[in-house]
């Protein structure tokens, strides 16, 4: 079988990479060390010189066999726009199409598979945007403009995202999402048949493990991090929840010598983020670190007294994992994906309610027991995600989709 994986993320993008491109990373180095018989074709999408540089290094540093070949096209991206060539111009023959990130070309004569992580823009998220948060941006300074752009472009770009999945969803063979949660939702709202739909949960990075004491400590002090602490890490998001999180910091605090910790890069809403801190007369103890290194990160988790993530809405909720994989106990929202995915390992909160997430912060500070119950039952959740499992049922899913 001749399989072709878009790649193009990987190749192209510099600096925080994200949770996609390390699922393309992954997916292709785990479906290297498990196949060695069909054919692989690593398809690179783009027509910049400045991306070169980093498709040579990202190709050195991906461990791949043999049968894995590099198809670069530098079909111009305007014409792209016009006009969308048959994808196997640019990429060669091949029998299954795989993009790992929401999208599928309109015109392909082999059976195409898209990977859907997130099924929020098929939602109608009201809460996405407020009035207010316009003026907060525009007081707050200094702030990029283009934050303030990126602000006012988001309906726009919703409603971009929205008919893209749509579209991929129709032209797919298959499709590959990462949760139950996310598969009901797509049949529910497309209603599309559920045999179509093949849950793949993402597996854990073996990076993320439990750290020596040194090794947290450095970083600690790179950050001017004063323990004890806890942590929220993520994209800076309205969905994410951090300004419940400060609201429940807050009571936490009065009782308590306390440090939060949020991990994320700096975005528009960062700056509304960091006002309502001031605002709750708190902005002393939060510590904004901006975008930290994987290697950080595990730090980071490691040594948090708990790990906070009050997220709203989630496909998947890969954060969660890797703070158990650091042994950080777990403080998550009971809804979406996140009880399916944290299990009986994290202690849940509803979203909602501040008066609840200080409860369970409180909880976990206090009560030893119950703060080592979710550390070594957060461990042994982790080794349910693999990416060599997820590479091996990606497998089975190319296979079904070329004998149809």
């Amino acid at each position: 079988m001749r399989i072709c994986i878009d790649a193009t993320p990987i190749g192209v993008k510099t600096t925080d990479k994200g949770g996609v491109c390390r699922y393309i990373s992954e997916l292709i180095e785990s479906l290297s060390s498990i196949d060695s018989t069909n054919q692989y074709t690593l398809f690179f999408n783009f027509f910049r010189r400045k991306h070169i540089p980093v498709l040579q290094e990202v190709v050195k540093r991906l461990r791949i066999g043999e049968n894995f070949r590099i198809r670069l096209s530098r079909f111009p991206p305007r014409l792209r726009s016009i006009k969308e060539p048959p994808i196997e111009l640019l990429a060669g023959k091949f029998d299954v199409f795989h993009n790992g990130f929401d999208y599928l070309p309109p015109i392909l004569l082999g059976k195409g598979i898209a990977t859907i992580h997130d099924v929020r823009y098929l939602e109608d998220m009201k809460h996405e945007t407020k009035p207010e948060w316009i003026e907060t941006l525009k007081r707050v300074a200094p702030i990029p403009e283009f934050y303030i752009r990126d602000y006012l472009a988001r309906g726009k770009l919703f409603n971009r995202l929205r008919s893209t999945i749509r579209k991929t969803i129709s032209r797919a063979a298959a499709i590959i999402t990462v949760s139950e949660f996310c598969k009901t939702r797509i049949t529910e709202i497309l209603r599309i048949s559920p045999e179509k739909i093949h849950v793949i949960y993402h597996g854990v990075d073996i990076r993320f493990k439990p750290l020596t004491g040194d090794e947290i400590t450095y970083v600690l002090q790179k950050y001017r991090i004063r323990r004890p602490y806890i942590l929220y890490t993520g994209r800076f998001d309205p969905l994410k929840n951090p300004i419940l999180l400060l609201e429940a910091f807050k009571k936490v605090i009065t009782s308590h010598d306390l440090t939060l910790v949020m991990a994320g890069p700096f975005n528009w809403f960062f700056y509304i983020v960091m006002e309502q801190a001031r605002q709750l007369g708190i902005i002393d103890r939060v510590v904004f670190t901006d975008f930290v290194t994987d290697d950080e990160l595990v730090a980071l988790y490691g040594g948090a007294c708990a790990f906070c993530f009050p997220s709203l809405y989630e496909g998947f909720g890969m954060p969660v994992l890797e703070a158990m994989a650091c042994g950080s106990p777990v403080i998550c929202s009971d809804v979406c994906s996140l009880p399916e995915i944290a299990g009986d390992a994290a202690l849940y909160v509803n979203p909602s309610s501040s008066n609840r997430l200080a409860e369970a912060i409180l909880n976990v500070l206090l009560d030893k027991g119950l703060r080592e119950q979710l550390i070594q039952k957060g461990f042994e959740r982790v080794k349910a995600f693999t990416w060599r499992k997820a590479a091996g049922q990606t497998l089975d899913v190319y296979n079904k989709v070329n004998i149809q």
